[in-house]
């Protein structure tokens, strides 16, 4: 719940952002508009033709200990009822 939290703060605060629009963050990081992108090795192709060659970037594994959420992740509370958990489970993939 901490970790939920916390990026939910940091949304809200403008220091996390989030894919807005149907895009996703491999765009506005080529762009120079991120400091950094944390996203799957699939979505390595995406980010090179979005930096186009216009400076150098890395990748590294995340912090085992504590994340940040993205891709497929979802969250769920045992607090709610099985229809709560099908639709909202519905909704984050529609």
């Amino acid at each position: 719940m901490k970790v939920a939290k916390f990026y939910q703060d940091g949304v809200k605060e403008g220091y996390f952002r989030i894919a807005d629009k149907g895009e996703y963050l491999s765009t506005p990081f080529g762009a120079g508009l991120l400091a950094m992108n944390v996203g799957s090795m699939v979505g390595e192709s995406h980010v090179k033709k979005a930096v186009d060659g216009r400076y150098e970037y890395g990748a590294t594994v995340r912090p085992d200990v504590k994340n940040i959420q993205q891709g497929t992740d979802i969250y769920m509370f045992n607090s709610a009822t099985p229809e709560q958990q099908t639709k909202d489970s519905y909704t984050c993939h529609t």
